[in-house]
């Protein structure tokens, strides 16, 4: 089949058509979003008021106004430029998936996952400093096992798979490479690998070393961490299922507790008006129907 350069030139022609067609679709798209957004927070301010939309709820609130008031000078530049430069229409774009946090609390999974992933933090945190001081010792002792004994020259790795795959880096020359080795290890990327180049320039005993180290990381720290994201993972779900309940019984517990507020005040209304009447030496004058004019039944209001 003969080549035409033609050809080739109209189908990118074609295809940069096609290009900026989607991409003047999209912008269309996300300047709509953009004004439904701007109408969403202007109706809120109207509604509870300027003073209180920016005092309550202060961190969701605020970030909407930052959120949305830069994506609306960003959107209204892009429309005055012909071309829009390519940083602001990525600004843009980065905005508008800010902007998608703020979905966590409407879809479930989501929420769920941010409530998992809260609730993990000081889990994280510990585990963390746990690991850390795992790979600092680790880390200092093979500085002082295996310091200076891998380099491209060494004729001990000539021929290993080590020398061949071009590990280099992982060494235990300085502690930064030290982390980064030990990082490798334990992800178990080609760890044999990694053991036997360091077991070709000391012996087989440094097989210890790594042993060790994959028992400690890999079937303690960070079966312990699975663990606890499975626990938290269980109590995250059972408190989401006991939330719609909860919000079912609110309305139930409300009346009640209105309804026993109503008693006791008909109960001490009744008590100081006999109070009054032992001490002027008369009978209550008031009537029942003074006394529910005074105390409206809990169904009311």
């Amino acid at each position: 089949m003969a080549y035409y350069p033609g050809k080739a030139y109209i189908a990118r022609e074609t295809n940069s058509l096609i290009c900026n067609k989607l991409r003047s679709v999209g912008f269309v798209l996300l300047t709509c979003l953009t004004g439904f957004f701007l109408l969403e927070m202007l109706a809120r301010v109207a509604t509870i008021g300027p003073g209180r939309f920016w005092n309550r709820k202060r961190i969701r609130n605020r970030f909407d106004v930052l959120s949305i008031s830069t994506l609306a000078v960003s959107q209204i530049t892009a429309v005055c430029y012909h071309n829009a430069p390519d940083y602001l229409l990525r600004t843009i774009l980065a905005l508008h998936i800010v902007r998608g946090i703020c979905l966590t609390q409407h879809v479930k999974p989501l929420l769920y996952l941010v409530a998992m992933v809260a609730r993990l933090v000081p889990v994280y945190r510990q585990l963390g400093l746990l690991l850390f001081l795992v790979y600092y010792i680790f880390a200092t002792i093979g500085l002082q096992i295996f310091g200076g004994r891998i380099y491209e020259i060494n004729p001990k790795l000539v021929g290993r798979d080590f020398a061949t795959a071009g590990y280099w880096a992982l060494n235990f020359n300085d502690f930064p490479s030290g982390l980064v080795t030990l990082f490798v290890l334990m992800v178990v990327n080609n760890w044999f690998v990694v053991a036997d180049g360091f077991m070709a320039v000391t012996n087989d005993c440094a097989a210890i070393f790594f042993v060790l180290f994959f028992v400690t990381v890999n079937l303690i720290v960070l079966n312990i961490l699975i663990a606890l994201i499975l626990e938290s993972s269980a109590a995250v779900r059972e408190e989401l299922q006991r939330l719609p309940e909860e919000e079912e019984d609110q309305p139930r517990r409300s009346w009640s507790q209105r309804n026993r507020e109503f008693v006791l005040q008909r109960l001490l209304f009744n008590e100081e008006e006999r109070l009054e009447s032992v001490v002027s030496g008369h009978h209550p004058g008031r009537s029942s129907a003074a006394t529910s004019a005074t105390f409206p039944s809990p169904n009311s209001g």
